[in-house]
This record gives structure tokens, C-alpha cells and sequence, in this order.
């Protein structure tokens, strides 16, 4: 549930982002730097409370299709949005991403991997920091 209500707002997002600029890179490194190891952990976290193979690959693949309706619906909105409500949408998506970070992965991580976690972190946002600066 976490990361479908993380995923719709990004994709809105990326779907507006899609008009004649174009969509930013550190904004797609960022989200991918943010999502991948959230469904990494989330996929193992699944797989330890017994959810099959198959179970996990059906749910991630339906948001996956939400998030894909999602960006669509993003670009067709921005069209028909005022730019407040698309600032309103960046602002959702940033507190939805920035909530699962803080609320499950962190935690998570620091558990499972202790201090070294806090370096990995600072890694992890000199990576994003770099892409946008490039």
C-alpha cells in the first residue's frame, strides 16, 4: 500500500513532466535511486511472510500498470492544470517518497545493515545531488 500510494503521485508527476521540456534526469534518477531498493526490500519483505513468487510478481506488476495509468493520466492533466495544483501534485509526491522513506526504509535498513546505513544514505543523496548539478 505504501509504495502504490508513493508510485500514483510520482507517476502524475512524471506524466506532467512529459510536455515540449521534457522530463529531468536527476528527476528520473532520483526516483529510480528511491524505488528500486524500496521494491528490493518490499519484495523481500514479502517473500519472508510466505507471499509466493508469483503473488509478489502479480502485485508489483498491477503498479506498475497503475503507476504507466498514472503518468498518462499526468500528461493529459498538465494540459488542463493550473500551475498550483501542479505544484500541489510535486508537493504530494515529494511528502509521499520522502514518508516511505522515513517511516519504512530506514528503519529497515538501519536493523538490517546498522550504522553503515547513515553512509549509504549520504551516498545515496550525493548521487541524486550529482545528477542534478550535471
Amino acid at each position: 500500500l505504501g509504495i502504490l500510494l508513493d508510485g500514483i503521485p510520482e507517476s502524475l508527476v512524471i506524466g506532467a513532466s512529459m510536455t515540449s521540456t521534457g522530463i529531468s534526469l536527476s528527476l528520473l534518477v532520483g526516483l529510480f535511486l528511491a524505488n528500486y531498493p524500496e521494491a528490493l526490500s518490499s519484495s523481500q519483505g514479502m517473500r519472508e511472510e510466505g507471499f509466493s513468487r508469483a503473488r509478489i510478481l502479480s502485485m508489483w506488476s498491477s503498479i506498475m500498470l497503475l503507476t504507466g495509468l498514472g503518468a498518462a493520466l499526468g500528461k493529459i492533466l498538465v494540459d488542463l492544470a493550473s500551475p498550483l495544483f501542479l505544484a500541489l501534485l510535486e508537493g504530494l509526491a515529494a511528502g509521499a517518497m520522502l514518508t516511505m522513506i522515513a517511516q519504512t526504509m530506514l528503519p529497515e535498513a538501519y536493523t538490517r545493515g546498522g550504522p553503515i546505513v547513515g553512509l549509504c544514505t549520504l551516498m545515496g543523496f550525493f548521487c541524486a545531488m550529482f545528477t542534478k548539478v550535471i
